[in-house]
């Protein structure tokens, strides 16, 4: 019988429990293994090496079009992979051999170290410049090759990796035959290529496919073991942890000996066993054109699907687009910059900024405000101030003179002047209420809006911190707060001493001390920090005013810099803010506001580091309610948005929306807030005409019939699903739908058989052959039995009997139908078939 004669048999026939491939020894022929045989193969499994390994390193060469010396690789790697499968003749070759190839693996590898190392770091910087290519990256790292001819430094590291991995497979396959670590070891590598569009030569899918189909038809068939050609039927085998060994005339006598002084170790009589097949050229040569002949058809169809794969590769939406961020952090920082030093997972950090890699907001509302928009602008609610820049984070004033006036002053001081500026007419005259209820933040912090006149009711502040106060969970903080509106003020172009006419003597002569303090600690700059953006500064050059240098900065960040939640960690030996100016330049708003406030701070401008959360025109427009409260209790002045409806509106503000930003000092008028973050390119964005539409909308909408637009579970799913776009990319279908098979497979064979035999027992049942139906329901009855009595072992129907009270009549009417020639008639077995039923639901009960 051929190698694919047993291949089927072996997949189509039924495997009751009592033969196992992997248990005991057996051989299948009576005549002993011929040299012939063995040669044959030892060279089909040589064969099998090379096309695993040398399928490898070509496909994963070809992805990239390198050149090399294919010839020379070829001839190579076949020899090695040779060398590999006939060690195996002989065991006292093989344990020679062993240690003799890994010193000559070593040694060839000190030897021409500085050649592989070039062709590797080649091979780097080929992989990262086409992915720059591909994602669009302006820079990206560089390895320095110390051989610049590539096709001689390619030509080497070719052959010490396919030598490599011919090694791991021939550990992998020549006794085990693992079809699923051969996939392991040979496809995975091939993704780095297939996620950007540029997949394996046919040549090369032809190899690997080949191996693939190849082992998996030897795995089934049973021909994969290595049988010493000397074997004979009459000699002994020993089963031990490693395997099988034949039991040599000394051995015999060595084991006959323990075994009279330990009986209790004799081997188990009854143990399962494997049979060995015996496999001549005939059927090697069958099988391997066989494979041959599948994997060349498997490739041309893959090929013929690459034009159409390519131009999946290119969009990057949904679950792929989640990914190319942490692709392309690879590829800019390597792989340390995708592991967070800390965990953010969204929310505030309180100053913390080095260790985190990427930000993972769960978008569950962590505050709830309650309040009247009055304008189309972002609403700040400060959390958390920062004094000093160490390096890896912002850290809070501590217990000094200074900081007692940092906390006395609280941007009190702000909100007054802006009232008095206010009631004189120098700006629109606005004040307001706030309702903050803490649902899920930090406690430790108090958010306050631009800017209160003075403190909540039942909050305190703490000695460490400007805003840092208790804020319990679940309860209401009311703010009286005058509204600061950017665009409806002047504030940075004004004079420092116009201010002064707006406050009292005292508060004058506070705001000069304040003044000096300012100046005294909100210009300290990191070592050489100045020196090292030198460059950079001259680039964005130097306002008039701080109004202005603030704008020249945003400028540049938006030419400059990308946003992203995934940026990557700072390497440990790296400043935090030094790297993203100079090398990272992307980030998320903590690398800006850090950037911002120290290159404020370089232009002898006074700025820090806050961190908050933020209301923006479209978390109002998409997710306000409106509530029953007044409108008139909760503002007063001018509004902007007035004309359109006169609500208070409730919006809950998730993590996803906590932010940091920058303060900056304005002479004779105290502190505003300036955001230096740049727009995301990725996030949707919003039209103003279509956002006055939808705010206005939501302004006017009835609060009684406000529709609650929640996602179900299953909007969920329908949007998941639809982010999925297998069909636009065939290669990755087919791979899916293969591993899919073969996870399936077993299953799928099992129910094919168990379909099969109720045909077959239908079949005699309807022809008045009862006995395969008897078997199967005793069968069913002793499986149920030993399930529910792991103590019972018996498995004749004399001992059914005993353990379970069977009559005589019962167990003998078993017995003629088991062993019998004879079948029972229909009446008499349809009341056996009816009791053995009833004893199972019994024994189920």
């Amino acid at each position: 019988m051929s190698l694919i004669d047993e291949f089927f048999r072996r997949m189509r026939e039924e495997n009751d429990g009592l033969l196992s491939p992997y248990e005991g020894f057996e051989k299948a022929d009576d005549t002993p293994q011929t040299p012939k045989q063995t040669r044959d193969h030892l060279f089909a499994k040589g064969l099998l090496i090379f096309a695993g390994s040398y399928g490898l390193i070509s496909a994963f060469l070809s992805q990239f079009e390198f050149t090399y010396n294919y010839l020379a690789v070829i001839i190579v790697l076949f020899v090695i992979s040779m060398i590999l499968s006939f060690i195996h003749y002989k065991t006292w070759i093989f344990n020679i051999s062993y240690p003799a190839i890994f010193v000559f693996f070593t040694a060839s590898l000190i030897q021409v170290r500085t050649l592989a190392n070039s062709g590797f770091q080649a091979v780097v910087n080929v992989i990262n410049e086409t992915y720059s290519s591909h994602f669009l990256m302006q820079f990206t790292r560089e390895s320095t090759e110390m051989i610049e001819d590539r096709y001689l430094t390619i030509t080497v590291l070719a052959i010490f990796l396919g030598f490599f991995f011919a090694i791991l497979i021939n550990l992998t396959m020549f006794y085990s035959m693992n079809v699923h670590e051969l996939f392991n070891l040979t496809f995975w590598p091939l993704l780095i290529g297939i996620y950007i569009g540029k997949y394996p030569s046919v040549p090369s899918l032809i190899l690997l496919i080949f191996a693939y189909i190849f082992s998996y038809i030897l795995k089934c068939g049973g021909h994969y073991h290595f049988i010493d050609r000397h074997y004979t039927p009459e000699m002994e085998v020993e089963k031990h942890r490693y395997g099988y060994t034949f039991i040599t005339e000394k051995r015999r006598k060595k084991l006959e000996k323990k075994k009279k002084k330990h009986p209790e170790e004799a081997a188990d009589p009854d143990e399962p066993t494997i049979i060995y097949h015996l496999s001549d050229s005939k059927n090697i040569t069958q099988t391997a054109g066989f494979s041959v002949l599948i994997a060349t058809l498997a490739a041309i169809i893959l090929a013929l699907t690459v034009p159409a794969s390519e131009r999946a590769s290119l969009k990057s939406s949904g679950l792929k687009a989640k990914s190319d961020e942490y692709v392309k952090i690879f590829v800019q920082n390597g792989l340390y910059a995708l592991f967070n030093r800390y965990e953010g997972t969204g929310g505030m950090s309180n100053g913390m900024l080095g260790g985190v890699g990427s930000i993972r907001p769960d978008y569950e509302p962590d505050l709830k405000v309650t309040f009247v928009p009055y304008g189309y602008e972002t609403v700040y609610l400060k959390g958390y101030t920062g004094f000093r820049y160490t390096g890896d984070s912002w850290e809070a004033s501590g217990l000094t003179s200074a900081a007692a006036l940092d906390k006395s002053y609280l941007g009190l001081t702000e909100g007054k002047t802006l009232h008095s500026m206010m009631d004189a007419g120098a700006t629109p005259s606005m004040h307001a209420t706030m309702l903050i209820e803490n649902l899920d933040a930090a406690t430790n912090n108090m958010y306050v809006p631009y800017y209160i006149e003075e403190l909540p009711a039942r909050t305190y502040l703490s000695d460490q911190l400007v805003t840092k106060g208790a804020f319990a969970l679940n309860s209401v903080a009311t703010m009286e707060y005058v509204p600061y509106s950017q665009s409806l003020s002047d504030i940075p172009k004004r004079e420092k001493k116009s201010f002064a006419d707006y406050r009292s003597v005292s508060e004058n002569s506070m705001m000069k001390e304040y003044e000096k303090y300012v100046y005294e600690n909100y210009l300290t700059l990191p070592m050489n920090f100045a020196e090292d953006t030198k460059a950079m500064r001259e680039e964005i050059g130097v306002g008039k005013n701080a109004a202005e240098q603030m704008s020249l900065i945003y400028r540049y960040f938006v030419a400059n810099y990308e946003y992203t939640l995934s940026p990557g960690a700072t390497p440990w030996n790296k400043d935090y803010v030094t790297y993203f100016l100079l090398e990272q330049k992307k980030g998320f708003c903590a690398h800006f506001a850090t950037a911002g406030t120290l290159l404020l701070r370089s232009y002898g401008i006074p700025a820090r580091y806050c961190e908050g959360y933020i209301i923006t025109p479209t978390a109002i427009a998409e997710r306000a309610e409106v509530t029953d409260y007044n409108y008139d209790e909760f503002f007063q002045g001018e509004n902007v948005l007035a004309s359109a409806n006169r609500n208070v509106l409730s919006v809950e503000v998730t993590d996803g929306e906590a932010h940091a930003w920058v303060e900056v000092y304005i002479d004779g008028y105290g502190w505003i807030p300036y955001d230096p973050t740049v727009p995301s390119m990725d996030a949707e964005t919003t039209n103003y005409s279509d956002f006055l539409s939808a705010f206005s909308s939501l302004l006017s909408a009835d609060p009684d019939t406000t529709a609650n637009d929640t996602p179900t579970a299953v909007d969920a799913v329908n949007s998941f699903l639809s982010e999925i776009h297998l069909t636009d990319s065939p290669i990755l279908y087919v791979f899916l739908l293969a591993s899919l098979a073969i996870v399936c497979f077993p299953y799928m064979r099992k129910a094919f058989y168990l379909w099969k035999e109720k045909r077959a027992r239908d079949r005699d049942y309807a022809e008045d052959r009862f006995a395969s139906t008897i078997s199967y329901r005793y069968r069913k009855l002793l499986k149920t039995l030993k399930k529910k009595r792991p103590d019972y072992n018996g498995t004749l129907p004399e001992e059914l009997a005993i353990f379970l009270h069977i009559p005589d009549d019962i167990i003998f009417d078993i017995q003629k139908s088991l062993y019998g020639k004879e079948d029972l008639n229909k009446n008499h077995a349809d009341e056996l078939l009816s009791y053995l039923r009833d004893k199972e639901k019994h024994l189920l009960g």
